[in-house]
This record gives structure tokens, C-alpha cells and sequence, in this order.
């Protein structure tokens, strides 16, 4: 019975070594910023032209504007056929500032998102609970802790186990809610990335 007990509790003590190596690994890798700098970069990069692009859709929408209200000497055309003409024109030009403006407000939320996910408070927040937990962890597999948890105060195995568990249950959120923002952008743009060079290569066979 002694050595199924000792050997139960080397192999807790291993779980609890490698689940808090894991968790050292999982902090730097957040302090490290590789791919938070990423998406940081694309998302500034994909701001900027869809800027330009908003920019340029207003002035198409502001000159067609013009040209629509002006009185305009085209031979065996009247001014109102002009106008006409250049109906198609201004509605497309309207919807496209319509769905660059949805792209916008899509990549100024990415944006506050990143912030918070990859800002510092998130980053010493995660390693704190990480540090805790594997401190925790550590000390459970050490009878004497056990017995001053019970005796001086008063908590028993279950709750300190109850304890553990909460503990890595709020390092796993806080960790999938620190790299999943980042690593989700960082997709979004490497498949539109894909999909885009992959449509240009369609288009440069069939040239």
C-alpha cells in the first residue's frame, strides 16, 4: 500500500511539473509578441489602404456628383441623359463606401481587441495566475502543506483539490482569451491572403 501511495504521488508530482512547464511556456510565448506584432502590422497596413480606398470612393462620389448637376455640352446628348448615364456610376461608387465603411468599424474593433489582448496587463495577469498555479500545484504534492492546510487552517483535501481545479481553469480562459484574438486575425488574413493569390493565378492562366 506505501508504494502504490508514493508512486500515485510521483506521478501527481510529475503532472504537476509538467503542467506548469507548460504554463512558464505558454507566458513567454505571450511575452514574446511575435505574433501579436503580426497581426498589429497587417491589421495598420489593411487600415491604411482601406482608408485610401474610402478616401478615393468619396472623391469618385463627389466628382460624379458634380458632373451630374453641371450643365455639360455633349453633342447629341442632353444634360438629364448625361445624368442618367452616370447613375451606375455613383451607385456603385455609394455601395462601395458603404462596405468600406463596415470594414472600418470591422478593423478599428480588431484593433481595440489587439490592444487589450496583447497589452501588458493581460500579459502579467496570465503570468501571475500561471505562477500561482504551478506554485499551487507544487505545494499540493507536499504533505506538510496539506497537513498545515488542515490543521492550522482548517481546509480539507477537497477544497485544496476544488482550489487546484479553479486555478487551471482561469489560467486556460485568461490564456485562450490572450492568444485567440491574435491567432484568429493572424488567419483571417493568411486565407485572404491564399485565397487572393490563388484567384490571381486563375486570372493570369486564363490571360
Amino acid at each position: 500500500m506505501p508504494n502504490v501511495e508514493r508512486s500515485g504521488s510521483k506521478v501527481n508530482l510529475y503532472r504537476a511539473i509538467i503542467i506548469g512547464a507548460f504554463a512558464m511556456m505558454v507566458t513567454a510565448v505571450s511575452f514574446h509578441g511575435g505574433l501579436d506584432e503580426f497581426t498589429q502590422r497587417e491589421v495598420a497596413n489593411t487600415t491604411n489602404e482601406t482608408i485610401g480606398i474610402y478616401v478615393v470612393s468619396r472623391a469618385i462620389n463627389a466628382l460624379v456628383s458634380v458632373l451630374q448637376t453641371s450643365q455639360l455640352n455633349v453633342p447629341l446628348l442632353a444634360s438629364a441623359e448625361v445624368g442618367q448615364m452616370l447613375d451606375p456610376v455613383n451607385d456603385a461608387v455609394e455601395r462601395l463606401s458603404s462596405i468600406v465603411v463596415w470594414a472600418l468599424g470591422s478593423l478599428l474593433v480588431q484593433r481595440i481587441l489587439l490592444e487589450v489582448a496583447a497589452g501588458p496587463v493581460l500579459n502579467w495577469l496570465l503570468c501571475s495566475i500561471a505562477v500561482g498555479m504551478t506554485a499551487f500545484l507544487l505545494l499540493m504534492e507536499w504533505e506538510r502543506f496539506r497537513v498545515g492546510c488542515r490543521q492550522i487552517l482548517a481546509v480539507s483535501d477537497g477544497r485544496i483539490e476544488i482550489c487546484r481545479d479553479w486555478l487551471v481553469r482561469v489560467f486556460v480562459i485568461v490564456a485562450i482569451f490572450r492568444f485567440i484574438v491574435p491567432a484568429f486575425i493572424a488567419l483571417s488574413f493568411l486565407v485572404g491572403q491564399t485565397f487572393l493569390q490563388s484567384e490571381i493565378a486563375k486570372n493570369n492562366c486564363h490571360c
